[in-house]
């Protein structure tokens, strides 16, 4: 399972990391990958309401497998193979 959240540094709090547990849900290692994202003025044009509704839609629909996509190694290499092709 593969799960991306952005979010602002002050936004990490016990509760996000509550939901993160809850994502992966046996005791399986996890990789945590921290990105700085610059060039992208998400947070500028919602307020933090706006924001906080969006991950709970995102972390409800992974909960309930909507809006998900997923495949297996074999067919991410020919997808990216085909892409690189172009």
């Amino acid at each position: 399972m593969e799960a991306v959240f952005r979010l602002k540094v002050s936004e990490i709090d016990e509760a996000f990391l509550k939901v993160i547990k809850s994502l992966f849900v046996k005791d399986k290692e996890i990789e945590v990958t921290f990105n700085s994202s610059t060039g992208i003025d998400l947070f500028e044009h919602e307020s933090r309401e706006q924001y906080f509704n969006r991950l709970d839609k995102a972390i409800e629909n992974v909960e309930n497998g909507v809006n998900l996509v997923s495949f297996s190694e074999e067919e991410f290499d020919e997808l990216t193979k085909n892409l690189l092709n172009k």
